[in-house]
């Protein structure tokens, strides 16, 4: 890491001027080096002053300490304009103070290599050791030594990290939403409606002015270009040769209504642009990324994810669809220990980013038009739930799939209850995975 992006450097800035802890731990351990640009490094110095002078961060008098600061009267407009455009950054504090940890370690590190090489001269090797493993260990843990348990709180409120909802008033009921630092896994039999899962997932992030990448290793960006278009807007694919059938659709209050006069996914039509309109109001943005099969890895997606933050934008949740077809960078004898390497890296990715991971896994054959599908349906490894956080099983018999019905069983919940079911009723001819959900009582399966 030879340097820290400026989504990065924009967000310490902004934690410097909320967070006093983080304040005090930064000043003995982080220079102005770290920081692109002069207004940058000029605003930590005064921040530095300023909590030198006052011991508390900075407060509203702070655009005063600015102005009355010597040798800046020309720059003082620069300072103010930053620090309206990082004002209402989305902070990811937890991934922001893991890169600044990932960065004084490699600037410890750089100068023990340095130190090192005259000790080495000198075939001083004991120092050289202690001096490099000293690096290693004095300043990765200085942000967060962990908790001390007395000083632990709860009063019963959840403390899940919740991104945003799924968009099944259900579900979300039973979960909340989709969580930060977890791994959701969709499980169901082949051609169920796994990515229409995670489609109306991205579709309700959307809605709640998330930032979404969503990674697709089994269609085209095209197509899944059109699946969310549908998702929006409510418009029929293309190719369907029901167009004369009615599609109707009742609601758990008894309405019925018709879908069948939809128009066809046209993106030049007023209907979808409305629609498009109205959800880009809701400043929400989603990246649609290419991955090829058995090729791309969790590092790959590493890989993409900084290339986007260097261009400055930072998701809340990925989805990708779909895991099972993403390969190890490692090598293995067996391929159930391949796979579980896999889901365990996604799940670190959630962890180290500090964001929701979503993605589907294939079910095996018994989990075809079976009245329930558990986790010992899992393909391939059952290792895979095992390391998930929250796996919900799509349930759907060829009776059910004729009907436009579908039942999802909560099959592993980490924090929270597990064993429920839900109920949906869904029109895939025009994106809609949940049209309507209730809650389902075991003795009505």
């Amino acid at each position: 890491m030879e340097k820290i992006t400026e989504y990065i450097q924009d967000s310490i800035i902004s934690l410097l001027l909320q967070d006093k802890n983080f304040l005090m731990l930064c000043r003995t351990n982080v220079s102005t080096d770290l920081f692109d640009g002069r207004v940058r490094k000029d605003l930590c110095s005064m921040i530095y002053s300023y909590y030198d002078s006052y011991g508390d961060s900075p407060k509203e008098d702070f655009k005063d300490y600015i102005k009355l600061s010597k040798d800046r009267t020309k720059e003082t407009k620069l300072y103010r304009l930053y620090l309206k455009k990082i004002k209402h950054l989305d902070l990811n504090k937890k991934y922001v103070i893991s890169q600044l940890i990932e960065w004084i370690q490699y600037q410890q590190l750089t100068g023990a290599v340095l130190k090192s090489a005259e000790l080495i001269k000198d075939k001083r090797y004991k120092e050289v050791k202690h001096i490099i493993i000293e690096a290693f260990n004095t300043k990765l843990n200085i942000l967060d030594v962990g908790m001390d348990f007395w000083d632990f709180a709860y009063t019963g409120e959840t403390d899940l990290d919740v991104v945003c909802r799924t968009g099944i008033r259900t579900v979300d009921k039973k979960l909340r939403g989709y969580c930060r630092s977890e791994l959701f896994l969709w499980l169901g039999a082949t051609n169920v409606g796994k990515s229409w899962a995670l489609i109306d997932g991205a579709r309700s992030a959307l809605l709640q002015g998330k930032n979404i990448v969503y990674y697709s290793i089994e269609m085209t960006t095209t197509n899944i270009m059109k699946r969310l278009g549908m998702a929006i807007s409510g418009m029929k694919r293309e190719h369907t040769n029901d167009f004369d059938e009615d599609i109707i659709v009742t609601y758990s209050d008894g309405k019925m209504v018709n879908f069948k006069d939809r128009e066809v996914l046209n993106t030049d039509s007023e209907a979808y642009k409305h629609t498009r309109s109205f959800y880009k109001k809701r400043r929400g943005k989603i990246i649609v990324k290419e991955g090829i099969e058995n090729r791309w890895t969790v590092g790959s997606i590493h890989s993409h994810l900084n290339q986007l933050e260097i261009s400055g934008f930072v998701p809340d949740i990925i989805f990708i669809d779909y895991a099972d077809l993403l390969t190890s960078d490692r090598k293995f004898k067996e391929k159930i220990h391949e796979i579980d390497d896999v889901f365990v890296n996604l799940r670190g990715l959630s962890k180290e980013r500090n964001i929701a991971v979503v993605s589907a896994t294939q079910g095996t054959r018994d989990a075809i038009d079976a009245r329930r599908v558990g986790l010992r349906q899992t393909s391939g490894s059952i290792g895979k739930a095992k390391i998930a956080d929250v796996v919900i099983t799509l349930n759907q018999t060829e009776e059910e799939r004729r009907n436009r019905v579908m039942r999802l069983f909560g099959a592993k919940v980490r924090e929270g209850t597990k064993y429920w079911w839900v109920h949906l009723t869904q029109v895939l001819e025009i994106g809609a995975f949940c049209v309507d959900d209730e809650e389902l009582i075991t003795e009505d399966l």
